[in-house]
């Protein structure tokens, strides 16, 4: 996992990185404050481990919009749905969530300035992140693919080969899996 850098915090222009992610100091701690009040830090859930959520569900668009332009990710309108007459005054929300590896790299990042009952929220969210690594690379998947088409080399035998469950290799072999990777 990449490294924090916070460097020289109190000048004024300096960038703060966090993983992919690059802020100056003022929208690090701006983003920072914001999700003190009004974000969330969510444990993945157990069908995907490898996935820890930061997020942000408010009424102001601007602000929505402005978080999502920080973080690189859209913005998602949820409309409540009026069940009765004290709903219909409800203003629709705005929600902006950071997923995977970049959630981790925030949270840890904002972690330190943090209250006391958020940074338990963001150490239990954090808790059971194992950084996933993809084990092939994609050379090794376009010779995998080479084995079979090539060399009608079957299943099991490049599972061995590879060191990987025989039906992985076939997910890999169909493109279910690493489609982006072309021969």
């Amino acid at each position: 996992m990449g490294k924090i850098k916070l460097s020289a915090i109190c000048d004024a222009g300096c960038q703060i990185t966090c993983g992919k992610l690059s802020f100056t100091t003022e929208e690090f701690f701006w983003l920072v404050g914001l999700l003190e009040g009004e974000g969330y830090f969510l444990r993945p859930l157990p069908s995907n481990p490898n996935n820890p959520i930061v997020g942000i569900d408010i009424t102001d668009e601007d602000t929505a919009l402005t978080v999502s332009l920080l973080c690189g990710r859209k913005v998602t309108k949820r409309l409540k749905r009026p069940k009765n007459i004290y709903f219909k005054r409800h203003k629709p929300s705005y929600t902006v969530r950071i997923v995977g590896n970049d959630a981790v790299e925030l949270m840890k990042a904002f972690r330190p300035y943090m209250c006391v009952r958020r940074q338990a929220q963001i150490d239990r969210a954090i808790h059971n992140f194992k950084d996933f690594k993809r084990k092939f690379s994609d050379d090794d998947v376009r010779k995998m693919r080479s084995l079979s088409k090539d060399f009608n080399k079957s299943n099991l035998e490049i599972s061995d080969l590879f060191g990987a469950h025989p039906h992985y290799i076939y997910e890999i072999l169909s493109y279910r899996r690493r489609q982006n990777v072309k021969n």
